[in-house]
């Protein structure tokens, strides 16, 4: 695998339907690599959460297994495959490998920390 490598979306199936959008949310994917520290904790936001997915303010427990069974499977995937996934300290100037991925179903928000007012 190299930065030159490619990966078609042809089986590639996101969550769809005519629900609408909720912009101000974002999915969480929040990568363990089983040591302590911020610095070792990576976390991905995926846009365009669909109301059909959201329970009491929460992502229901049906998508919720649904998706972490594909983010589980994809570092599975990954690490079958010899490649390595994981989060960089440029702090620290070391990269850890992920041993799990998790999926809550709180949503989580970004932030713009540039702002001061």
């Amino acid at each position: 695998m190299s930065a030159a490598s490619t990966f078609p979306l042809t089986t590639w199936n996101g969550e769809g339907g005519s629900a609408e959008k909720v912009p101000s949310i974002n999915l969480l994917v929040l990568g363990s690599t089983g040591l302590r520290g911020s610095a070792n904790r990576g976390r991905i936001f995926l846009p365009s959460v669909r109301e059909t997915v959201i329970d009491g303010g929460i992502l229901n427990a049906g998508a919720q297994t649904t998706i972490q069974a594909a983010w589980s499977d994809f570092l599975t995937t990954l690490q079958g495959n010899g490649a390595t996934w994981g989060v960089a300290s440029y702090a620290n100037a070391e990269f850890n490998e992920y041993t799990s991925v998790f999926v809550p179903q709180k949503f989580g928000i970004i932030k713009d920390r540039r702002r001061l007012d």
